[in-house]
């Protein structure tokens, strides 16, 4: 199999120069030094003829590469194409095997990928959960494993976590006080129902948070969620998800290595823009993290006028 994380590397790599844009720029400049110069050719008996048909080449030049770099890109993006066939059928295992793992492998996997995150990424994500959570509205969280995110939704009311095995749900339990996890809905999900969230109220909840799950999930799976999902947040509700983005080199060696899906950014975009959804943010942390913070269209309201105040203390 071609190294795909090598070919998306090397159009990263081109289309980081901003090419187009420097030539767009020099090629102005050039227009404005041509005035110029004619405007002296009317004033003196300057010779600028030789001048003139450099600057002409130039532009010339530099317009010709633009075309030639889009081109080889274009192609670049035809041969990923041609080649990924083998990690989209590899996701597919994958994700059928992942419904399998034990709740130690998956918890293990969930560990080891968060040391891997850098501290200004995680303490971003956190704000960037704590921005959306709101009293207000129920919220969703989906693989909580640990409860390192967990507790940057603790103002969600109520706050349903949510795994595919009871077992899974233990960890992020333990790291509240028996008070507070009396307030707390444990629900359990499966790819084989049909509907995944069938026991679960429609246009209710405010947020729905899923991190480490979708790394897992094929593109087929992936847009079977995104419909559930949008019918489960009212309307300005927000989903803010953690994926393996292929778009970049390093999600696409994690699926060479079978450690994740293959799961390219934009295509990600359009599954989510025909479930409804409108792209509010796009994070990526070279490859360590990589979230969107999507939206359901409308303006999110609640008729709640307030709630029992509590603090959220550590199990001792």
């Amino acid at each position: 199999m071609k190294k795909i994380s090598e070919l998306i590397n090397l159009k990263n790599l081109l289309l980081d120069t901003r090419w187009e844009s420097s030539v767009n720029e020099l090629c102005n400049s050039i227009e404005k030094l041509k005035s110029n110069v004619d405007f002296v050719n009317c004033e003196t008996n300057i010779d600028s003829s030789r001048l003139a048909a450099v600057l002409n080449n130039v532009q010339s030049k530099s317009n010709k590469s633009v075309n030639e770099l889009s081109n080889y890109v274009n192609s670049v993006n035809s041969l990923i194409r041609e080649y990924d066939g083998e990690l989209r059928e590899m996701s597919m295992q994958l994700d059928k095997a992942s419904n399998t793992d034990s709740p130690e492998q998956i918890l293990k996997k969930i560990s080891d990928r968060e040391n891997t995150h850098h501290e200004f990424t995680k303490s971003l994500f956190a704000e960037r959960c704590k921005i959306y959570s709101n009293w207000k509205y129920p919220g969703m969280h989906i693989r909580p494993g640990y409860g390192t995110w967990t507790r940057n939704l603790v103002d969600l009311d109520p706050l349903y976590l949510v795994d595919i095995h009871e077992d899974l749900l233990n960890p992020a339990k333990k790291q509240f006080n028996e008070n507070y996890r009396a307030r707390l809905r444990f629900k359990t999900i499966s790819d084989v129902d049909t509907p995944v969230f069938g026991h679960f109220p429609n246009n209710q909840f405010g947020l729905i948070v899923a991190t480490e799950f979708f790394n897992q999930k094929s593109l087929g799976t992936f847009k079977r969620y995104f419909e559930e999902i949008f019918s489960l947040l009212r309307e300005g509700g927000v989903f803010v998800f953690t994926f393996n983005d292929c778009d970049f080199p390093e999600g696409a060696r994690n699926s060479e290595h079978c450690y994740d899906c293959y799961t390219p950014g934009d295509e990600i975009k359009s599954i989510i823009k025909n479930a409804g959804f409108n792209i509010m943010n796009n994070y990526n942390s070279n490859g360590t993290m990589c979230w969107m913070e999507i939206q359901k269209p409308g303006k999110r309201y609640s008729l709640r006028g307030g709630q029992p105040l509590a603090k959220i203390l550590n199990k001792e």
